[in-house]
């Protein structure tokens, strides 16, 4: 029997639930994305696929459903490398590339820990700030916080790659990052902020990082 990404969901209650929205979903990314990800999930050996069901098992929050998602897409994203997925009770990086010989370890930073629906997720939705002293404070606190996180999953995915070739997926959603200049200028400078933080941490270490907008790696 195949296993889908649905059955894999469903290994959890907080799963099941969203598994039952994806299953009403009649958009047309979503629907692309299940049968991208059934198609990859189609090649899986026994083992590999008894290491995802573990994975997706484990799930307790909305947040480490999109966490694993994040994952399986960065695999599927790989495919031609012939990605192997590691067990997390060893505190490997997320992702062995069999051709490449590259370790992978993804990160995913958000605005909050509660996550919205992937339909929400999806939509491209503008935000606005004020001019007030007190919005002002609000923004520089939210645009602080946020490069925080990256600053934290930037080092913890340094460390757990160490020395060894690899490569460091920083994914993050696009509506944490509104700007009162623009959500593109601010975009800008949260992708240039978290480059410069990689490139100071990593200095001579044999690690790559890409940074990627979570519906980017959704819907691409």
């Amino acid at each position: 029997m195949t296993i889908t990404i649905l059955n894999l969901l469903e290994l959890s209650e907080v799963g099941a639930d969203f598994a039952s929205k994806l299953k009403l979903s009649s958009d047309p990314g979503i629907i692309s994305v299940i049968k991208k990800v059934n198609s990859f999930l189609a090649g899986i050996d026994m083992a590999q696929m008894g290491i995802l069901r573990k994975k997706f098992s484990a799930i307790g929050t909305l947040d480490q459903i999109f966490d694993k998602l994040a994952e399986l897409l960065v695999a599927v994203k790989l495919c031609d490398d012939r990605p192997t997925f590691n067990e997390e009770s060893t505190g490997a990086p997320d992702l062995y590339l069999q051709v490449s010989k590259k370790l992978v370890e993804i990160k995913r930073i958000n605005e909050s820990d509660d996550e919205k629906s992937v339909l929400e997720v999806l939509e491209k939705k503008k935000v606005i700030v004020g001019d007030s002293s007190e919005e002002l404070a609000r923004q520089a606190e939210m645009v602080n916080a946020v490069n925080k996180k990256a600053d934290e999953a930037i080092t913890k995915a340094i460390k757990q790659i160490d020395n060894r070739p690899g490569i460091i997926y920083l994914i993050y959603r696009l509506d944490l990052l509104g700007y009162r200049e623009s959500l593109v200028e601010r975009e800008k400078q949260f992708r240039s902020y978290c480059t410069k933080r990689f490139n100071d941490l990593a200095m001579g270490k044999p690690i790559e990082f890409k940074i990627e907008k979570f519906n980017d790696i959704l819907l691409k």
